[in-house]
Parts: C-alpha cells; sequence; structure tokens
C-alpha cells in the first residue's frame, strides 16, 4: 500500500490518497488551475511506514481541469 500526499502554495502538506492496489497511475482531485503543487509518496507494509520520497513540483495547467494525474 502506499500514500500520495501533496502540498498547496502555503506549504501545507495534506495526505490526498491511500492506495491499497499495485497502481502506476493516481488522479488527484479538487486542484485550483494554473497553481504548483508539490507532490510526495511513501509506502507502508506489516513493517510499517516509509519515509517519504522527495517532493515533484508540478503545475495544474488550464481553467477547468481542477484534477492531476501522477503516472510513472
Amino acid at each position: 500500500m502506499f500514500w500520495v500526499a501533496l502540498s498547496t502554495p502555503d506549504k501545507t502538506w495534506h495526505n490526498a490518497l491511500m492506495i491499497k492496489s499495485n497502481t502506476n497511475t493516481v488522479t488527484v482531485h479538487g486542484l485550483q488551475p494554473l497553481t504548483p503543487y508539490e507532490f510526495r509518496v511513501g509506502f507502508v507494509n506489516e513493517l510499517g511506514a516509509s519515509e517519504h520520497s522527495r517532493s515533484i513540483t508540478l503545475t495544474t495547467q488550464m481553467e477547468g481541469k481542477n484534477y492531476f494525474c501522477v503516472c510513472t
């Protein structure tokens, strides 16, 4: 299982999603257009939680598109 966290422009981190399946695509909804967000991930298993990854910054592109697809 892994989690995705995002940071809003005011640098507040939020756990956006907890994913329980093997996937390499995650869509995060409810984002503002033309806004930079930082994303990071972490993993959880029977031994506990990992440290989070280094963050990446992505900027939403257009008006009306209030989600971002984070793909590997």
